[in-house]
This record gives structure tokens, C-alpha cells and sequence, in this order.
């Protein structure tokens, strides 16, 4: 499981001396995809009803860079558009280990 922890710092003149607020609450494996054009998109598909896979479909074009932010986000630049995936560095690097992976 992972943990993600936001510490947020207060300190303006009605809030007296600086507080820390801690909020620590189990990740979820989210992500984005920004494309630069819609003719870049080959296919999207959101049922209507309440249940139902949807489907995005689309071309990054050729790959400019991969990299991680801070070892919890990996980022896939394209000439077309960039893909972000939030999953830890670690979690990759465990699963592409295993047989199989």
C-alpha cells in the first residue's frame, strides 16, 4: 500500500505561529494525458450508462523523454502530447523484477 503525506505550512498574520497540517491518505494510481490537437486522438468512448469501460485512445508521436518526478510521477513526453502516471519509481522497479513483469 502506499501512503501519499501532504504537509501544508500556514503562516499569515490571523493564523498566529506557523502550523503544520499533516493529512496522510492511501494513493490511488491516478494520471493525465494532455494532447497538443484533437487529430491526435484515434478514439474516445464514454458509455452513457453508469457502467462501462471508457476508452482514450491516441498517438504521443515520437518520444521526446521519460523521467520521474520525485520518484512518484512518471512523465512520458511526446512531440504530440505528454503522459503522466502517478506510480511510485519503487513499485515500477519491483514489478518489472519479478518473472513475468
Amino acid at each position: 500500500m502506499d501512503i501519499k503525506i501532504t504537509i501544508t505550512y500556514t503562516n499569515s498574520p490571523y493564523d498566529g505561529p506557523r502550523q503544520v497540517l499533516l493529512e496522510v491518505d492511501t494513493l490511488r494510481h491516478s494520471f493525465s494525458v494532455e494532447i497538443k490537437s484533437k487529430d491526435h486522438l484515434n478514439q474516445v468512448s464514454i458509455p452513457g450508462g453508469p457502467h462501462g469501460e471508457v476508452l482514450l485512445e491516441g498517438d504521443l508521436g515520437d518520444i521526446l523523454g521519460v523521467e520521474f518526478v520525485e520518484g512518484r510521477v512518471l512523465v512520458v513526453t511526446g512531440s504530440y502530447g505528454v503522459l503522466r502516471l502517478d506510480l511510485c519509481e519503487k513499485s515500477l522497479v519491483e514489478y518489472l523484477s519479478k518473472p513475468g513483469g
